[in-house]
């Protein structure tokens, strides 16, 4: 994804700005052919707090991770990224398969 806003938005009055991450779940596990075989993916599905799955042929598989709520005990793998996000002040992270 591309972000097409500017880096320095300037936001409505009364509305906060949010930090949001995209992120391609094969730079986290690598090549899959089955998202739902994937077990990070489970646990992102299990702790999104939107989804978006299925336009065309199945082929949208969208989640977003909310880091104001609390999560169950993050997969190994996810740790890392989790942690930095976290530590950086993102508010969300939209995970895809690409």
């Amino acid at each position: 994804m591309t972000n097409t806003l500017p880096t320095t938005p300037t936001p409505q009055v009364g509305y906060p700005v949010m930090k949001m991450l995209d992120v391609a779940m094969s730079t986290i596990v690598g090549d899959y052919d089955d998202a739902d075989l994937v077990p990070e993916w489970q646990w992102i599905k299990r702790m999104a707090s939107h989804e978006h799955v299925g336009v065309k042929d199945n082929s949208a598989y969208e989640y977003m991770l909310n880091l104001a709520l609390e999560l169950d005990a993050y997969p190994p793998a996810l740790q890392p990224l989790l942690a930095a996000a976290t530590q950086a002040g993102v508010s969300y992270i939209l995970f895809y398969n690409d």
